[in-house]
Parts: structure tokens; C-alpha cells; sequence
């Protein structure tokens, strides 16, 4: 018996140091409790079956980061400066080029780097107190964990939200949207889904339903023609008849007629989930009770971004990022 179990413990030595090995795909994240457990195939019989699984789940994430990942660099820094080579911002070369097409200003250099505007700006926000945010040359990596791969936009005030905002509060304001990796993005996902959850509690009527309610005798017709059409000849007849009745009695068919493939698919095809009409989404009803009001939407925001700041702990935010950086585009 003891040298049974040895020959089983190096046997599975061997199988987890041959499998150590990094993918190809992306290098090691320290953020990725998988990493020690990999294997050639990403699933090893000798781990308990709630680890296969995560594995599993991390190998299907690997394989969409390409397609959920950022194109393009999120930040290009061209300079924005004014007639007299004063620094306002950094801005995209999108917005760029959109200034030249308009003959609003005119590239300085050949490398299209920087712009240099051809009217008198009516803001000078770099000048304010939280101006250094605007003219920062900002990196394109993890705000949180540093990785310089495969980045997703994070909004640190939920879209769901801000999309509900008055225009003025979600214009060209960039300071709330920030670069993650794939891990650092699930995880303060999590961390806002936690906190959305509680604020939509906090705002929902006592005894409100839900968007969809389930209709408890369609999803018994549902499953009773699920379980004939795979397991009709192991059911018990009593058992059977019963389900049969179910669905006799959903079509308005005698009992004791036979129900054909047709019948079973159909029945089997059921919907079940009723839509409540009367239902509101709960972020409607969160930026609802901020009832327009400028300050609440500033307080709103700005306890988000103390809340990114307590879970998420950036480590690698753009110089002059601040909790209290203005909410407004060109406001204070």
C-alpha cells in the first residue's frame, strides 16, 4: 500500500512539473491563482472537480482576451498646445485630426505629435488646481497591477449610471475611465457589482418583482416534456402518466392520447418567464433619486472613486488623478 502511493505522488510530481509552463498567449499574471496548477490539457484528473473547473473557466478566458481586449492604445498623448506653446492637454489622435479637418489648429511636427490651436481657448484647465491630469503623459497599462497587454476600459462610475447622467456630466470627462488587465478588470468588477447591488436595495420599494417572474405551471409543462423526450422508457408508468397529463392538459387533448415528437418539442419549448411590465431598472431608479442635482451627482461620483480607490488599490493611476478632480468637463 505505501509504495502505491509513493509511485501515485511522483506520477503526479511528474505530470505538474512538465505542465509549468506559460501558454503562449499571455505571460505569467501574478493576479492568477492558476498559474501554479497549469497543465498541457488544463484539466488533470487528480485535482477535486470545483479546480477543474476553474481551470477550465480561466482556459476559455485566455482564449477570448484577443477579442475583448482594446484594438488600440487607449492614450496617444498628442500635445494640445495654444498660439503661444502653452501645454493644455493631451489628447487623442482622433480628436487630433478632428481639430486640423476643422481648421481649429494645425500639426507642429511631421511625427503629428503635437497641434498647436488657432483661436484663443475659452477654458485653461490645465491652469486650475487639478490641472495636472490633463496635460499628464499618461501610460497605456494596468492601473492597478502595471501589465502592459491585452487592456479593457474600466468604468470606475458603472456605465449603467453615468449613461443616465445630464449631458454635461459624461462629455469628453475621461478621468473616470481607466486601463485594466483582464484579471484586474474581473476582480473590480466584482467589487462594483457588490456596490451597485447595495444602492439598488437601498432605493427599491418594499415587495417590488423582479423583470421576469416564473410561470410555475408552464415550467412544469416545460420539464415534463424535457424529461419524456430523453428519458421516456426509464420513467416509471405511474410517473409518466402524470407527466403525460401535464401536457394533455396544457394542449387541451383528451388524457390517454398518445403525444407525438411534435407535441413534446413543442411543450418542451415553452417559455415560462413572464415580463413584469411594471418593472424599472435599477439604475433608473439610483440616478432617480439623485433627482438631477448637481451636488448629489459630484457626492455620487465622487464616492465611487474613493470606492476604486479601497478595493481595486491602484498602484500605477496617471499623474493627478484625484478623488476630488472635477465631475464636469472644464468645471472646478
Amino acid at each position: 500500500m505505501a509504495l502505491h502511493k509513493k509511485r501515485k505522488a511522483q506520477k503526479y510530481s511528474k505530470r505538474t512539473d512538465d505542465t509549468k509552463r506559460d501558454d503562449g498567449n499571455l505571460p505569467p499574471n501574478p493576479n492568477c491563482p492558476s498559474n501554479d496548477a497549469k497543465t498541457s490539457n488544463g484539466v488533470t484528473s487528480l485535482l477535486p472537480p470545483h479546480i477543474q473547473r476553474e481551470m477550465l473557466k480561466e482556459k476559455r478566458r485566455k482564449s477570448r482576451l484577443k477579442d475583448l481586449a482594446m484594438k488600440k492604445p487607449m492614450y496617444d498623448n498628442v500635445r494640445m498646445v495654444d498660439q503661444e506653446g502653452e501645454l493644455l492637454s493631451t489628447i487623442s489622435k482622433k480628436k487630433a485630426e478632428w481639430y486640423v479637418e476643422k481648421n481649429l489648429a494645425e500639426f507642429t511636427n511631421d511625427a503629428k505629435m503635437q497641434i498647436r490651436l488657432l483661436f484663443e481657448p475659452k477654458n485653461r484647465s490645465s491652469r486650475e488646481e487639478h490641472g495636472t491630469y490633463i496635460t499628464a503623459k499618461k501610460v497605456n497599462q494596468c492601473v492597478v497591477c502595471g501589465e502592459a497587454q491585452h487592456h479593457m476600459r474600466f468604468y470606475i462610475v458603472p456605465y449603467s449610471y453615468r449613461t443616465l447622467f445630464p449631458k454635461k456630466f459624461k462629455s469628453h470627462l475621461a478621468h473616470d475611465i481607466v486601463i485594466l488587465c483582464h484579471y484586474c478588470h474581473i476582480k473590480c468588477d466584482q467589487y462594483s457589482q457588490v456596490r451597485v447591488k447595495e444602492l439598488e436595495e437601498r432605493v427599491r420599494p418594499k415587495g417590488w418583482r423582479p423583470k421576469f417572474e416564473v410561470d410555475k405551471d408552464l415550467y412544469q409543462v416545460q420539464s415534463c416534456a424535457h424529461a419524456l423526450l430523453k428519458w421516456n422508457h426509464k420513467i416509471p408508468e405511474s410517473k409518466r402518466l402524470v407527466m403525460e397529463q401535464t401536457i394533455h392538459s396544457h394542449f387541451g387533448i383528451k388524457n390517454g392520447s398518445d403525444l407525438s415528437n411534435d407535441q413534446l418539442q413543442k411543450a418542451a419549448s415553452v417559455n415560462y418567464r413572464v415580463e413584469n411590465k411594471e418593472f424599472v431598472p435599477g439604475a433608473d431608479l439610483v440616478v432617480r433619486a439623485l433627482e438631477g442635482n448637481d451636488e448629489l451627482i459630484g457626492r455620487f461620483v465622487r464616492e465611487w472613486r474613493q470606492y476604486f480607490l479601497e478595493t481595486g488599490h491602484p498602484r500605477y493611476l496617471s499623474p493627478g488623478w484625484s478623488i476630488n478632480s472635477p465631475v464636469v468637463c472644464g468645471g472646478s
